[in-house]
C-alpha cells in the first residue's frame, strides 16, 4: 500500500473543493472507492489516475504519481524539451541547419522508416518508395547506422512536434537514457512518440503527451507481451513547405 499516493489523491479532491460523491462521478469511481482510498484501505487504480489527469490538466501527473514537484503544474515551458531543429528541403532531399548551410560538410543517407503515431500507438507501415534523407554527419553523435527517420502522424506532442514533422531517432534500448525525453516506444506491435517517465517503485512506465487533449498512457510491462524502447528523438526536422 502506497500511503503517500492515497494522501496525494485526497489532497487533489480537497484542492478541487469536491465532495467524495462529486469527485467519484468525475473520475468514474464509486463514493465507497474514494472513502477507502482516503482511509488508506486501497490504492487508486490506474484508471482513477488517468481520469484525474484527463479532467484537470493543471494537476501535475509527475507529482500525483511520484510526489516529485508541485501539485499544480506551472505553465509548461518546452525550452528543455525541444530538440535540435533542422530543415528538410523536399526539392533536394537534403537536411540543413542554419549554421551548416555555411559549411561544406560530408553527408550520410538516413532511411525514412515510415510513420510514428503522435497519439494512441499505431502500426508503422514503411513506405517502400520513400527516399532516404541526406543528413550532414556533423549533426550525428553516433554512426549513421544507429539512426532512422520517422514521419509524425498526429498532434499529441504539440506544440513541440507537429503533425507531418520528421523526427531523427537515435536507436537506444536503455530506458534510463530516455527518462524525460521524447522517445519512440513500441507497445504490442504498435509504436508511439511520447515523453518517457519511469516509476521504479511501482515498475511502471508513464508516457506523456504534451497536448492536453490526449491522455497519458500508464504502462505496466507485466501486462504487455511487447514493450520496448526504440530510441530517443535527437532532432526535429521540419519541411520548408510547412
Amino acid at each position: 500500500m502506497d500511503v503517500s499516493l492515497c494522501e496525494r489523491f485526497a489532497k487533489v479532491r480537497n484542492y478541487l473543493g469536491l465532495t467524495q460523491k462529486e469527485f467519484s462521478l468525475k473520475i468514474s469511481a464509486t463514493q465507497g472507492n474514494i472513502a477507502m482510498i482516503e482511509t488508506f484501505k486501497r490504492e487508486p487504480s490506474k484508471q482513477h489516475i488517468v481520469n484525474i489527469i484527463s479532467n484537470w490538466d493543471t494537476i501535475s501527473p509527475r507529482w500525483l504519481l511520484t510526489g516529485i514537484g508541485d501539485m499544480i503544474e506551472p505553465q509548461k515551458s518546452y525550452k528543455n524539451h525541444t530538440p535540435k531543429e533542422a530543415v528538410f528541403d523536399p526539392n533536394t532531399g537534403k537536411v540543413t541547419t542554419l549554421y551548416n548551410r555555411l559549411l561544406k560538410c560530408p553527408t550520410s543517407f538516413i532511411p525514412l522508416g515510415g510513420e510514428i503515431a503522435a497519439g494512441q500507438p499505431a502500426e508503422c507501415y514503411p513506405d517502400p518508395d520513400a527516399e532516404p534523407l541526406s543528413m550532414p554527419i556533423i549533426l550525428l553523435k553516433d554512426s549513421p547506422a544507429m539512426y532512422c527517420i520517422l514521419r509524425v502522424s498526429g498532434n499529441s506532442m504539440e506544440p513541440v512536434v507537429l503533425n507531418n514533422d520528421l523526427v531523427l531517432i537515435h536507436y537506444c534500448r536503455d530506458w534510463r537514457a530516455a527518462e524525460g525525453k521524447i522517445s519512440a516506444i513500441r507497445l504490442d506491435g504498435e509504436i508511439t512518440l511520447k515523453e518517457v517517465q519511469l516509476d521504479a517503485k511501482r515498475k511502471m512506465i508513464y508516457l506523456h503527451p504534451y497536448n492536453h487533449s490526449h491522455k497519458m498512457l500508464i504502462v505496466d510491462p507485466d501486462e504487455h507481451q511487447d514493450i520496448h524502447l526504440i530510441g530517443v528523438m535527437e532532432m526535429l526536422i521540419r519541411s520548408i513547405e510547412q
